[in-house]
């Protein structure tokens, strides 16, 4: 994810590019009240899955976030705060980000 050089202020949410995965697009939202969530963008169905966050060294070890089993419905997201954000910045402004997403079955 990087902040668009024409976002100044800081006021609008960083977002990666829309991903594929299982025929579902996906995307990663960064607010600027330091919450990050992962967010369904296309699905024909409700998805029950788990997920997983990890956010890749910068100045910190990794740190993940995991969800338990979880149902999203399109345009519906999951996440939480992520206060030291800062830290895992690399020095040209990235942050790298893995979203791991676990299908289930049900």
């Amino acid at each position: 994810m990087l902040r668009d050089q024409t976002d100044a202020t800081g006021d609008d949410p960083i977002t990666s590019e829309v991903f594929s995965c299982e025929r579902h697009k996906w995307r990663g939202i960064l607010t600027d009240k330091k919450s990050l969530f992962l967010q369904l963008v296309s699905a024909s169905h409700p998805i029950t899955a788990e997920f997983r966050i990890v956010l890749m060294p910068g100045q910190e070890k990794q740190k993940e976030f995991c969800s338990e089993k979880t149902t999203l419905k399109e345009g519906e997201m999951w996440g939480g705060d992520v206060c030291d954000i800062e830290s895992f910045v690399e020095e040209d402004g990235r942050i790298n980000i893995k979203f791991i997403i676990f299908y289930l079955n049900m």
